[in-house]
């Protein structure tokens, strides 16, 4: 329980603040966080599998990898800001669910690094690219729009957003 209060009070405290984003007169991005400027200064955090297949949240191998030594080194570096990959095999394949969800031991490991990364005070920003397999009937349940193909599926196909606003 004290986990779900914890993401729930993070969600509250970022929904509670006004950003702006503005470009200063070199075209840098200034971003303004209830009016105190604030410098992102961070990187992807990306665990592979045979430098080509993201792996940071597969249930067997998560418990591997030093992330809180990575996350204070960061951290040691002035780095505020990762963007983090949920795609793995396990998610790509659905999970071996039929429907859509997601199996706590997974859920488990994405708390347990947004924990730590709040610890050293570092935002994340999660991104996947394909929807999960078992969140196929939701994108199958809205029709393919003309003319999109491939991966732009991913942006024009109503289906395709449905799902990922489902799975996040």
């Amino acid at each position: 329980m004290s986990i779900l209060l914890a993401v729930f009070t993070l969600t509250i405290s970022v929904t509670q603040c006004t950003i702006i984003t503005q470009v200063d007169l070199n075209g840098h991005g200034i971003f303004l966080v209830n009016n105190n400027t604030t410098f992102l200064r961070g990187t992807n955090y990306i665990r592979l599998l045979n430098a080509s297949v993201h792996v940071t949240f597969e249930s067997d191998l998560y418990p591997l990898w030093d992330i809180e030594n990575a996350l204070k080194q960061m951290h040691n570096y002035g780095y505020n800001y990762i963007r983090l990959f949920l795609d793995c095999p396990t998610l790509c394949s659905g999970f071996s669910l039929s429907s859509p969800g997601i199996p706590m031991r997974y859920t488990k490991n994405v708390i347990d690094f947004l924990l730590r990364a709040s610890t050293y005070r570092i935002a994340v920003m999660l991104t996947a690219s394909w929807n999960p397999a078992n969140y196929q009937s939701i994108v199958n349940s809205y029709p393919i729009p003309a003319n999109v193909t491939g991966i732009n599926m991913i942006i024009f196909h109503s289906g395709q957003a449905a799902a990922k606003a489902q799975f996040f």
